[in-house]
């Protein structure tokens, strides 16, 4: 009789611990999935995969703006954004900063980064060493991003 009561504790506590064990992982379920709902929330849903992307012009392999990139080794040494040609991969950043006039890259890249909630400015010299002096001009007040229009030199 003693065994049987013995057997009967036993399968008892094993049946409460095997629920407990159940418990605790869905109650851990509960919390990762809490911590993840917590995490998205936080995250801006306008936030973008790159912060800061400089666009230059490019229409063939001998005709893109080399001057402009070649002005710009400086800025990009001390800001490190990311650069490229693309309006489409510029359109996953927070900040677009186009490099040259509208001949190179048009206002409808503006119109279109500006809809997708990119902060767009631009950086227009009327001569490649005016592009210069306006990255120059950042690069000593240590300032990525203005927003807007920059001129020099019209």
């Amino acid at each position: 009789m003693d065994a049987i009561v013995i057997s009967a504790t036993i399968g008892a506590v094993a049946t409460v611990g095997a629920a407990t064990i159940g418990a605790l992982a869905a109650l851990r379920q509960v919390k990762i999935k809490e911590q993840l709902a917590k995490e998205l929330k936080r995250r801006d849903s306008s936030e973008k995969a790159i912060k800061h992307y400089l666009l230059f012009w490019w229409r063939s392999s001998h005709d893109w703006g080399k001057p402009d990139w070649e002005a710009a080794q400086e800025y990009i040494a001390k800001f490190q954004p990311t650069c490229g040609f693309s309006r489409f991969e510029a359109a996953n950043a927070d900040m677009v900063t186009i490099v040259g006039a509208t001949g190179g890259t048009d206002d409808g890249a503006e119109i279109y980064l500006e809809g997708l909630g990119c902060k767009v400015e631009r950086l227009d010299g009327k001569t490649f060493e005016d592009t210069a002096q306006l990255f120059s001009k950042r690069v000593i007040a240590n300032k990525a991003f203005e927003g807007g229009i920059h001129r020099r030199g019209y």
